[in-house]
């Protein structure tokens, strides 16, 4: 279990050839990794996108990497993120969103957008604390299906963007948090991910802590508020 740092790429790919986090794990583990094999994946069960921190389960073995699998693909993989968005969202009521999602790949990049030609994609959400009168919304998104990007482009479609969000966010918010509050990435974190132990099927929780950046954004919008 890896508490995956912000601009970390999970593996090789346009742009970014070197310093992945593929590559360390074949340079740390070597042999054991390498028999995982591309059909595998090398271990990586899932994955968080670049500038997304956060904690992030690695298959060391292949009952580990199928085991993992089966539980992602039944659904018994529960996961946490934290995020902050422009816009308000009623405090104390969970959020179901719901789109399919339609993954546009290129060259260079990944897009998703809603479709109705895409698959059903489902994001629950719980706000926490409202800054500003409203301004900004902390809350927590917890992913029911696993589609690419799928927590930014449902905030993002529900008309509350995740901040810092270069691809699906709102450009003149992201800007105001870059000088407002010193936000150099997208405020998306992994925070929490529950799941079972692949050979004893115990439960097992792992929580990752609000890095330091995300925090201070947190901090500045506190203090902000007990100004008036």
């Amino acid at each position: 279990v890896l508490n995956k740092p912000p601009g970390l790429v999970m593996e090789p790919g346009p742009g970014h050839p070197h310093g992945t986090l593929r590559e360390a794990l074949l340079a740390h583990y070597g042999a054991e990794q390498r028999a995982l094999g591309p059909d595998r994946d090398y271990g990586l069960v899932h994955r968080l996108d670049r500038d997304t921190s956060g904690v992030l389960l690695v298959a060391r073995s292949v009952a580990a990497y199928d085991a993992l699998v089966a539980q992602f693909a039944e659904r018994r993989v529960q996961k946490f993120y934290l995020t902050l968005v422009s816009g308000s969202l009623p405090m104390g009521n969970r959020i179901l969103l719901r789109d399919p999602l339609l993954r546009i790949r290129t060259k260079s990049r990944t897009r998703v957008r809603a479709s109705a030609r895409g698959v059903q994609a489902e994001t629950q959400v719980r706000p926490l604390e409202l800054f500003l009168n409203g301004r900004y919304t902390l809350l927590e998104a917890m992913p029911r299906t696993g589609r690419t990007h799928q927590i930014r482009v449902h905030l993002a479609r529900h008309g509350t963007p995740v901040l810092g969000d270069a691809d699906y966010g709102d450009p003149m918010a992201n800007a105001q948090g870059a000088r407002l509050w010193g936000l150099k990435r997208i405020f998306l974190h992994a925070q929490r991910i529950q799941f079972q132990d692949p050979l004893t099927r115990h439960p097992i929780e792992v929580e990752a802590e609000l890095p330091r950046d995300l925090a201070e954004v947190i901090h500045r919008l506190e203090e902000r508020d007990r100004e008036g």
